[in-house]
This record gives structure tokens, C-alpha cells and sequence, in this order.
């Protein structure tokens, strides 16, 4: 990653935009504490800040709405700060192999996370954001998670678009959106949360604009398909921790890495750490592909008929393990290049997991 942190991540670039949130965000713990003097403090900073900036207009129109879209914004970035900045980055290869990863059948008691509040980075999947209108062309940035309902994950998503001339300001710096994948019991699948979610997002298109309906299957489309890539994220962060690293971006000033280099005791390395953070950087955890045990060409079929290249579907297979074998754990069984010996795969050609392989 050669680009500087705060251009790269959401979080970051948001937090940059808006400097009057260093004097609240510490306090924001719950929605509760968006009160009267904080949603009259926040209405005041942007506007002025906006001011600044003449490329931007503030319109007024639909400014309820907008309002509304920027306390998320913060409150979600408030969350992951507090709860320690978390951030994933997934490799481009990886995130393709997830995105070739079947998951409807994935209970919610087995989503095991790794912090109650984090964001995962898919910049690297370079993947177009349309959504059910879009004023401007977005990329996928990546999403905030979110663990603070019970049986339920809250996935805010977020786009980027580097063309940032003549847009609202509080569109400024990007495109979000929120959804909730409420699973209700512990037992319940994502295929159903997902069929769920479709029903909900139906009701509400047919009661906010009834002209936005023909664009659900589209606009729910794109959002089945991030939301199953992000489960998969989720998944092989609780199966593959031997394939995360935790680093400090490059672009961390060299004196401050020195006098974290130098430090001897635990004290020093807290005072070096902090002083790190105080200067906007935190480390970021790296998701790799583990070739050692790379499944991604099979030539085979199995059946004697000459098939061309194709891509077979990987999926999650549930495996007993602890005493008397209770305890469930998902073993990632990749996606597969079938007769890859006579060719590339046709592009975005993609088959079905067979399901004989799933039986536990």
C-alpha cells in the first residue's frame, strides 16, 4: 500500500474532512448522546466548514435527510474509534476468492467476530456502487461492522469517488449506506436474514418512493453481494488468524518508528505507541492468502465428460471438534478452477458449489 493513510481508508479520510469532531467524538458512546447542544454544535461546524470550501454548496433541500445520513456517519466512525480503530485489509486475490465463497447456509452462532466495532477494507476489489440512485459514481471503500445488537450485525457501507468537484458538502467525503442483517435466533441462516432483508427493504421503497421500486431487484442484488462477501470476510478472520499480520502502514513518519524501535521497556513502547496515534496512524491488520495449500486448479470432473474451464463455487464446511465433539468450526474449502489444463475460466462464468462436497 504506497497511498497515505488517510486518502486510502474511509475512517480516516472522514475524521480528516471534519476537524470539529476532535472536540465530541470521545463522548458519543450511544445514540442517546446526540443530544439537543450536540445536533445544534454539529449543524453549526459543517455549515461553517462548509463555507470554506467553494467548490461545495450546502443545499437545503432535503436537509433533514442528509442531516440524518451525517450523525451515522459519525456515529459509526465513533463507534470503531472508541472500540480501537480496527481496521482489515483484504488482498485483492483474497477478496475474489471470498466473492466465489457460497455462505447461505452459515448460521449466525457461527459468525464469530473479532471486535465488536471494526471496519474491513475493499479498495482493493475495485467494485462499482450503484445502488438504488447515485447522484455520482462510486467504488466499494469498504464497511463499517458493527456487533451492538443482539443476534444482529449492522454493515455500513461506504464508497469513494475521487471527483470531488461541485458536490454537497455533506456528501463530502463519500457515499455510505446501512443496513441491518438481523438474524433474530442464533440458528437462523443468511440465506434467510438475507430473504428478510429483501422484504424490509421492499416495504420501505414502496413507502418512501414507490418510483424507486422497479430498481429493487437491482439495488438488493448489489447488496446480497456485498453483504455474502462481507460474512466471508468475517468468517476467514476467525478461521485463518495464522494468515493475519498487524502492521503500521509505510507511510508512518520514520522518527516516530525509531523511537518505537528503541524503546526498552513496556512503559516506553506505550509513550512511543501513543505518540503514534496522536499523530493519526494505527495499525493496520493484513489479510493473506495462504498458498501452502492452495485447492484453486482441479483438473478432474469425475463424471468422464469434457467440460470447459469454469470456476466451482467454494463454500464453509462445518467441522465437530472439542468434547465428545460439541463444537462447531468452518473449514474454508476454496473456490476451484475445473480443468484449468485446457484454459482460462470464461470471466464471471461460475458454477454452483457441489453440494455432495458439504456433507459434515
Amino acid at each position: 500500500m504506497n497511498e497515505k493513510q488517510l486518502q486510502y481508508y474511509y475512517p480516516f479520510r472522514f475524521f480528516a474532512s471534519r476537524k470539529h469532531l476532535n472536540k465530541i467524538i470521545s463522548s458519543i458512546r450511544t445514540r442517546e448522546d446526540f443530544n439537543d447542544n450536540v445536533i445544534s454544535f454539529l449543524g453549526d461546524a459543517n455549515y461553517r466548514e462548509s463555507q470554506m470550501e467553494p467548490n461545495r454548496w450546502f443545499d437545503q433541500s432535503g436537509l433533514n435527510a442528509r442531516a440524518i445520513t451525517e450523525i451515522e456517519n459519525i456515529y459509526s466512525f465513533a463507534k470503531f474509534r472508541n472500540s480501537g480503530s480496527n481496521i482489515f485489509n483484504f488482498s485483492k486475490e483474497l477478496l475474489e476468492l471470498l466473492d466465489r465463497t457460497d455462505v447461505e447456509d452459515v448460521q449466525f452462532e457461527n459468525i464469530k467476530q473479532p471486535y465488536k466495532n471494526y471496519y474491513i477494507s475493499f479498495r482493493n476489489l475495485n467494485r462499482d456502487v450503484l445502488g438504488e440512485y447515485m447522484e455520482y459514481h462510486h467504488k466499494l471503500d469498504g464497511v463499517y461492522i458493527s456487533n451492538e445488537v443482539e443476534n444482529a450485525i449492522i454493515i455500513h457501507l461506504a464508497g469513494f469517488n475521487e471527483d470531488k468537484k461541485n458536490k454537497n458538502w455533506w456528501y463530502y467525503p463519500d457515499f455510505t449506506n446501512i443496513n441491518t442483517l438481523d438474524f433474530i435466533k442464533p440458528t437462523n441462516t443468511v440465506k434467510e436474514t438475507l430473504e428478510n432483508l429483501y422484504n424490509e427493504l421492499k416495504k420501505r421503497l414502496l413507502i418512501e418512493d414507490s418510483n424507486l421500486a422497479p430498481n429493487l431487484d437491482r439495488t438488493y442484488k448489489e447488496i446480497e453481494q456485498n453483504i455474502k462477501l462481507i460474512i466471508n470476510c468475517i468468517l476467514y478472520l476467525s478461521s485463518q488468524k495464522e494468515n493475519l499480520t498487524k502492521e503500521y502502514p509505510t507511510d508512518v513518519p520514520s522518527h516516530l518508528i525509531s523511537k518505537l524501535e528503541r524503546a526498552k521497556t513496556k512503559r516506553q513502547k506505550e509513550v512511543a505507541q501513543d505518540e503514534i496515534k496522536r499523530n493519526g496512524f494505527t495499525k493496520i491488520t493484513f489479510a493473506k492468502l495462504d498458498n501452502s495449500t492452495d485447492n484453486s486448479e482441479r483438473n478432474e470432473t469425475g463424471t468422464g465428460i469434457e467440460v470447459s474451464p469454469h470456476w466451482r463455487r467454494g463454500h464453509w464446511r462445518k467441522q465437530p471438534y472439542g468434547t465428545n465433539l460439541t463444537e462447531i468450526k468452518l473449514i474454508w474449502i476454496r473456490p476451484t478452477i475445473v480443468r484449468k489444463d485446457k484454459g482460462e475460466p470464461t470471466k464471471g462464468h461460475i458454477y454452483e458449489v457441489n453440494k455432495e462436497s458439504t456433507s459434515t
